[in-house]
């Protein structure tokens, strides 16, 4: 299961052109998977690692992995026998308000590890085989800037398991996966996971965490709408090292330079000055909210995942799901 009720949710808010999710071609893995037991018992000796001294590094390979090869999947789920260690949640701005665009990742070990600096780790206390590296040699031939020219160089062969030892006690060490889906992804789920994702994350189809609290971490019994007019700020989210990705952003706002002298010359003027701001502001709020909705009404009839442009900028823009989730609980 996904064991959703026991992980901090963070809040991401992604300016456009930002990292969001949907903009890497990532493999779906919308249904159980369970590794063979030959990709589950490579465990490599690591007697470098000072943070974990006497640890194994479990090495899967490519060709035992989901949809090619990847760790990160969308649509995705945890795989069997992992569950949630980290929860984050993708909203596109920086004027994100309820109904808008918002997407969920995770990152997931495997049941019994715990996360550590982007690894997933645990202890044992009875008896494992782990694998030496052997060193060999790799050939390559370089590209046409480089004239053609083959270089060679060692590598590590982590599929040799011509050279093992016996550990009775030490940290076992293993990447983490990452899932990404959003609300219209669920009925792609197995009921019972998607039924435990859409209780703590979406309610009622309620579940609105104050906005302004950006990659910080709170649960979902604090969580609280946030008004229409409320802005967010850009923050960032550091992937696996396996698909280490990064978006920031930030925006300032205040008074013109001309706006404060002229509020500055007299109280008359200021008076006048500062009643005709007001107007213009008041026009341009009206003038948003109006685009707003119209945007909302749009994102209805768009596909999932789709590149708009917005003001010359390229997004990704997710409409909000046609058929809500209680729709889809009340039909199975």
């Amino acid at each position: 299961m996904a064991n959703v009720q026991n992980v901090f949710n963070k809040i991401l808010t992604v300016d456009p052109g930002g990292y969001f999710p949907t903009g890497e071609p990532y493999g779906p893995l919308t249904t159980s998977f369970t590794f063979a037991p030959r990709c589950t018992d490579n465990w490599r000796v690591d007697d470098d690692d000072f943070m974990y001294p006497h640890s194994l590094t479990l090495f899967i390979p490519i060709s035992c992995m989901p949809s090619g090869g990847s760790l990160v999947h969308s649509p995705g789920t945890c795989l069997s026998g992992y569950t949630m260690v980290d929860l984050f949640e993708f909203r596109m701005g920086p004027r994100w308000t309820t109904g808008r665009v918002r997407a969920w990742g995770a990152d997931c070990c495997k049941s019994g590890f715990t996360e550590s600096d982007e690894m997933c780790v645990s202890t044992f206390s009875t008896p494992v085989t782990g694998y030496y590296a052997r060193g060999v040699l790799y050939t390559e031939t370089l590209g046409l800037f480089a004239g053609g020219a083959v270089t060679t160089y060692p590598i590590y062969d982590l599929n040799y398991r011509g050279n093992s030892t016996v550990i009775s006690s030490g940290f076992m060490l293993m990447n983490q996966m990452r899932a990404y889906w959003q609300e219209s992804d669920l009925p792609k789920f197995d009921r019972d996971y998607a039924s435990s994702l859409a209780e703590v994350l979406l309610p009622s189809n309620t579940f609105t965490p104050t906005a302004t609290a950006t990659a910080t971490d709170i649960t979902s019994e604090t969580a609280s709408p946030p008004g229409r007019s409320q802005l967010t700020s850009a923050t960032s989210l550091a992937e696996p090292e396996s698909t280490r990705e990064q978006s920031a952003g930030s925006s300032n706002s205040g008074l013109s330079i001309g706006v404060k002298a002229g509020i500055s010359v007299g109280a008359g003027i200021g008076a006048i000055l500062l009643f005709l701001v007001g107007f213009i502001l008041y026009k341009r709020r009206l003038q948003r909210k109006a685009k707003l909705d119209q945007e909302a009404v749009k994102q209805n009839d768009q596909p999932e995942f789709v590149p708009v442009k917005e003001k010359e900028k390229e997004t990704y823009t997710l409409p909000s799901s046609s058929a809500r989730w209680s729709d889809f609980l009340a039909n199975q």
